[in-house]
């Protein structure tokens, strides 16, 4: 069963008989969501401490990534079945979706990485209520400008410091001078 010719319909019904010979199918949709996500953990599992690269040279990392993801796929395919989901048009309109906030004007190759990584975070804080890697230009310039204050203030204060310091090593010689004691007595 190649991915170009088995539909998510064929994937479906070759579950749900496997399913029916071991009279599995009332599990609730908690806890199918949850096995999935304990699936995808395994997934993960395999990368752990290793680089991408690591994982893709390694065949037999690979097919346990492949079991892992074929685990993922299984929940998946049952949880859209329990909730009577259709994957294929729910995939659809999320790449609409998907298309919309990810816009092609704001993502594309010609764009540099940092102007779309700053976009991303912009995105995810408006839709998330904020993210700590997202800064609103207006805050840049606020930071800015609270840093060039502090800089005046550090300046000042450095100019008043060394004021002091003058007046005191003044007192000293006129004490001295007063004395009649030479400085390098």
């Amino acid at each position: 069963m190649p991915d170009n010719t088995t539909t998510i319909a064929d994937l479906r019904k070759k579950i749900n008989e496997f399913r029916a010979r071991r009279g599995w199918g009332k599990e609730d949709p908690k806890d199918m969501a949850l096995s999935l996500v304990l699936e995808a953990s395994e997934l993960l599992e395999h990368f752990q401490w290793l680089s991408g690269s690591d994982v893709m040279r390694n065949p037999k990392i690979v097919q346990a990534v492949s079991e892992e993801m074929s685990d993922v796929l299984w929940w998946l395919i049952n949880l859209a079945d329990r909730l009577g989901v259709d994957l294929s048009d729910a995939f659809i309109q999320k790449m609409q979706k998907t298309g919309v906030k990810y816009s092609e004007t704001l993502f594309n190759p010609e764009i540099s990485e940092e102007e779309r990584t700053r976009q991303y975070y912009r995105i995810k804080a408006e839709t998330r209520g904020g993210h700590p890697l997202y800064e609103p230009e207006e805050m840049k310039v606020e930071v800015k400008e609270k840093k060039r204050d502090e800089v005046r203030v550090d300046s000042n204060q450095k100019n008043s410091n060394q004021k002091d310091v003058d007046d005191m090593l003044q007192q000293l010689f006129d004490l001295l001078e007063k004395e009649k004691v030479s400085p390098k007595e």
